[in-house]
């Protein structure tokens, strides 16, 4: 799964190059059901680490906050490919 982020970072920091003409700070924090991938001191979106409740290993969740996923429904996942990656978020 480590080989699927790194292509969703790449994704979203070329999305934001092409958009804003500025590359892009993207850091990722584990916690214990999530990762977060920041864009520049902010949460862009939240990937699942693991299959639980309504969501699958690799979904990806819009942020609701800072800490916090939107629990609503997926945006994609990354281990099926099937996700658009913006600079605007999930």
């Amino acid at each position: 799964m480590q080989k699927e982020i790194e292509t969703l970072i790449q994704t979203v920091a070329n999305n934001y190059f092409t958009y804003t003409d500025l590359y892009p700070k993207i850091t990722r924090t584990e916690g214990k059901k999530y990762i977060r991938i920041s864009v520049n001191n902010s949460a862009w979106g939240f990937v699942v680490k693991e299959d639980g409740g309504k969501f699958r290993k690799g979904d990806i969740l819009k942020a609701a906050g800072y800490s916090t996923p939107a629990k609503n429904f997926s945006r994609g996942n990354i281990l099926d490919g099937g996700y658009a990656a913006s600079w605007t978020g999930a």
